[in-house]
């Protein structure tokens, strides 16, 4: 399969997958994603979590953020997540966390992280959503005036932490993108 930047600077720029099933957003559930985004991508502080090859947050740094931080488990996805961003990007202007996605929002939680856009594409299972949900009750990093940009199956629900709240929801064939801000 080919990966590719949609749009921005690096518009068509190949990136490396590793072999074997993997699931990526279509192109046109990533430039439904984007073209909403858009506005808010201007010098942003994004997360990718579940990055997997890093296709959002590429396209997020080729679209004007001005960091992304990726977190990932499968080490192979982090080779040529690496191998990827090394090719496109200077070393500051991203960072790559190999850990789960509970671990790293704890940690960045701990440590007083705040994003501006938060890129959540986790594996289309029910439970994944549902730990999801649970662990953000807990470690909302999200600035204010932030977005969580939730890429799920039409099949699934998000249950809405207390703390957020729905504003948009999208769909693109059997893929939903939900929008959420903090509740204020």
């Amino acid at each position: 399969m080919t990966l590719r930047v949609g749009s921005g600077k690096f518009k068509g720029r190949r990136l490396s997958v590793p072999r074997g099933p993997r699931r990526f957003s279509s192109g046109r559930t990533k430039k439904g994603l984007f073209d909403f985004l858009s506005p808010y991508l201007e010098d942003a502080l994004v997360l990718d979590l579940f990055a997997g090859t890093g296709g959002l947050g590429v396209e997020a740094l080729s679209r004007g953020a001005r960091f992304c931080l990726f977190v990932e488990i499968d080490a192979k996805a982090v080779a040529a997540l690496k191998e990827n961003l090394s090719q496109l990007f200077p070393p500051e202007q991203y960072e790559v966390r190999k850990e789960n996605f509970r671990e790293a929002l704890e940690h960045l939680f701990k440590t007083g992280r705040k994003f501006d856009l938060i890129l959540a594409d986790p594996p289309y299972r029910q439970e994944f959503l549902d730990e999801l949900s649970s662990v953000w009750r807990q470690y909302s990093i999200l600035q204010v005036s932030g977005i969580l940009a939730l890429e799920h199956s039409k099949r699934t629900n998000f249950s809405e932490p207390e703390n957020l709240e729905l504003f948009k929801a999208r769909r693109y064939g059997d893929t939903i993108i939900s929008y959420f801000r903090p509740k204020r």
